[in-house]
């Protein structure tokens, strides 16, 4: 006997897009146990040959039933399978109330899901694994569809769907198409024009999935698979049925907006915001490329909370645009908040200028910041001295702080070191003259300190550095460096020996024209050694052996 049967099945919840709608999974059937709700009843669970089972229409994990080709695909552990239901000895019955498609016997097989809750529920849809192969015998249609086969019976597969105990629909039907000359007479197609002929999507060894739309609302849908299946090969195989819907959105309104933020950086601040009717939030940032959801990492936190918090903004966050997803049940049904723009203040006193003290122990020191950065105006305190601009002036040497402010109260400092010269001064070497009364005397003068670049004054219109041809005295000069500083070096005083003399004692002659007489000479004065010149050659200190004269040396 020949027989078809009809599935009615349950999906898992889970989260997926049709159209660009968000759909929830609410119910499913994996075979591995019981529907998510309502009941399946199948009118047989067994089969005969085997083991394992060569005819069959059972639950199955493949190691029960013979396959000439394997299904593959499956989702878990089981599935519901099928194969010639109407072998001798299969012993299989049927409600007989089917008859869902013509010229097929009444007693095809069928399984039925009933009283899945669908109370509430919109925009119903339904998928489920489909996977069919005969590697023999060929499946029948009496729609033309097997020219000059001779047969008079149609093999199929359908799903078909009620709500409310109203009259069931068709959902989705599987038919063979061709003929045994162009070989698709052993496999069966998707029937997309309800022609009785496969005319879609080819089922194979591997299953398929298909998705289908479940019309209409209600309080409770039954679903049922009805398949016939006469002939040895004809196999077929359905697992992991699913349903799902469409929620209503009912968009949150939103009641807080984020404000603009402006922070120095480093800072922490928080966006907060609000909704009515939201059930989750989402933050979102905008870097310059477009809003994408943020995640709890540094610097950011509460992320799906209504309040965001920054922690540690940096300035490369500045000009950062930020706004809240309000969501209700699903991320598809939202209302976003306005952006809030964060704004962060980084000031940055990296160019600054200084004149260091021209003359040492002076305090015509300066220091020069110009800010840049940040949210004018500005404001300058310089630490320990220099008033409140942006230039510092009268600044003795020393170390000096600016400290910048902007308009938010965001502060940068910059320091600097005022210096100034060494003392101007000059040493000298003095020549002393040689003879009292001559200008054999010379000053050689050293500048030190200050800023090179040296200039002298020694008055009466010299100005060279050094001096000569000077009489005894005391003399002064005035030092003036490159900066202008001047220095005076005075007291140089150039000395002179006294005159030089001579004390003499005589020894007169003893005796008329004798020569016995002598001038013992004592030098005095001028700078010693002495030397002497009585004339006539003679070089002595003192003489002796005199005659009577007039002597000199």
């Amino acid at each position: 006997m020949k027989k078809n049967f009809t599935l009615t099945f349950a999906l898992l919840l889970c989260f997926f897009w049709i159209g660009g709608n968000a759909q929830t999974q609410f119910w499913s059937d994996t075979f591995d146990a019981s529907p998510t709700s309502g009941i399946r009843t199948p009118e047989e669970n067994g089969g005969v040959g085997g083991p394992p089972n060569t005819s069959y229409f059972r639950l199955t994990d493949g190691s029960t039933v013979s396959q000439n080709v394997t299904f593959t695909g499956k989702q878990g552990t089981n599935y519901w399978a099928g194969e010639d239901h109407n072998a001798a000895g299969t012993g299989f019955t049927s409600s007989g109330a089917e008859g869902a498609i013509t010229n097929s016997p009444l007693n095809e097989l069928s399984i039925n899901w009933t009283g899945i809750n669908i109370s509430g529920k919109t925009g119903l849809s339904f998928r489920g694994l489909f996977a069919a192969n005969s590697t023999n015998e060929p499946w029948d249609n009496v729609n033309a569809c097997l020219s000059g086969a001779g047969t008079t019976n149609t093999d199929y597969i359908t799903v078909q769907y009620r709500i409310d105990a109203g009259a069931y629909v068709d959902l989705i039907r599987f038919f063979n198409k061709g003929s045994a000359t162009n070989g698709m007479h052993k496999y069966l197609f998707e029937d997309t024009d309800g022609n009785g002929c496969g005319d879609g999507t080819q089922l194979t060894n591997v299953f398929g999935e298909f998705i289908k739309t479940i019309s209409g609302t209600g309080t409770t849908l039954d679903i049922r698979i009805n398949v016939y299946s006469e002939g040895n090969n004809e196999e077929w195989a359905i697992d992991n049925f699913r349903l799902f819907e469409t929620p209503t959105c009912t968009a949150p309104t939103i009641t807080g907006n984020p404000p603009n933020r402006t922070i120095c950086a480093g800072n922490n601040t928080t966006f907060p915001s609000n909704a009515t009717g939201a059930t989750g939030f989402q933050w979102q940032v905008n870097t310059g490329s477009g809003f994408t959801d943020l995640t709890n990492v540094a610097p950011y936190s509460n992320v799906t909370t209504n309040t965001l918090t920054v922690t540690g903004a940096t300035a490369g966050m500045s000009g950062y645009l930020y706004r809240c997803v309000a969501y209700n049940a699903t991320l598809a049904c939202f209302t976003n908040t306005n952006q809030a723009t964060l704004t962060v203040s980084s000031i940055s006193t990296a160019t600054g200028s200084q004149t260091n003290v021209s003359c040492f122990g002076g305090s015509n020191g300066t220091a020069t910041v110009i800010p840049s950065g940040g949210i004018a105006p500005y404001s300058y305190s310089w630490s320990p001295s220099g008033g409140t601009g942006t230039t510092a002036s009268g600044l003795a040497a020393g170390s000096y702080t600016v400290t910048v402010t902007d308009n938010i109260g965001c502060t940068a400092t910059r320091n600097y070191t005022i210096t100034q010269p060494p003392t101007l001064n000059g040493s000298t070497v003095v020549t002393n003259v040689a003879c009292n009364g001559g200008n054999t005397g010379a000053i050689n003068l050293t500048p030190f300190g200050g800023t090179p670049g040296y200039t002298f004054n020694w008055g009466g219109g010299i100005t060279t550095e050094d001096r000569t041809g000077l009489a005894a005295g005391t003399y002064s000069v005035i030092i003036t460096d490159a900066n202008g500083c001047t220095r005076t070096v005075s007291g140089i005083t150039v000395t002179q020996p006294t005159a030089v003399s001579g004390t003499t004692v005589v020894t007169n002659i003893a005796c008329f024209g004798g020569n016995t007489g002598a001038i013992n000479l004592t030098p005095t004065g001028g700078t010693g050694p002495y030397t002497f010149n009585w004339g006539g050659g003679i070089t002595t200190e003192d003489r002796t052996g005199l005659a009577a004269g007039t002597y000199s040396v």
